[in-house]
């Protein structure tokens, strides 16, 4: 699994590792690949002490944009839990590399997503965890949301955003 997470508590890491934590018996072969920093001192680096998942989690940060390609496309899933995204990028990134993706279904995350993706509750984690075994466990979930993923990416563009804009701002000097 990957994640692209700044250390902050609205990225959703703390839930996302409550959920590995509850996984990790049965699952215990399972890792996690946060494109992020972990700084030094903070929560996330407590509670990862705290549940012994030092040995199941790998940061990366200051990575080029192939290797962010690479590392999506490389993964089983990708996880966008965060309690709040103004757009949600990261969704539109991980389906463009062809992941299947599991994110939040609160604020913008859940319509950026569309029917490519699945939802949870970011503040639950026995409900990210089932969520992410339902995902881990169904092959062909995943390819479907991967053909649907790559198919709902294509509807964002930075040329159709800035067409569409220009367009209600014609509307509005006509007005």
């Amino acid at each position: 699994m990957a994640t692209a997470s700044a250390d902050q508590p609205l990225k959703g890491l703390r839930v996302l590792l409550l959920a590995l934590r509850k996984l990790l018996p049965n699952h215990p072969g399972l890792r996690l690949l946060v494109v992020g920093k972990l700084r030094a001192g903070s929560d996330t680096e407590k509670l990862i002490r705290k549940l012994a998942l030092a040995s199941h989690i790998d940061f990366v940060s200051g990575i080029s944009t192939s290797e962010l390609v690479r590392h999506y496309g490389e993964s089983t899933l990708v996880v966008v839990p965060s309690l709040y995204e103004g757009f949600g990028l990261p969704i539109i990134e991980a389906m463009a590399c062809g992941a299947a993706v599991l994110t939040s279904n609160g604020s913008s995350l859940a319509e950026i997503a569309g029917a490519a993706a699945t939802l949870a509750d970011p503040h639950d984690p026995e409900a990210l965890a089932e969520a992410l075994v339902t995902l881990l466990s169904d092959d062909a979930q995943r390819f479907a949301q991967r053909t649907r993923g790559l198919a709902r990416a294509t509807e964002f563009s930075w040329a159709r955003t800035a067409a569409e804009t220009a367009a209600i701002y014609r509307q509005v000097m006509a007005a």
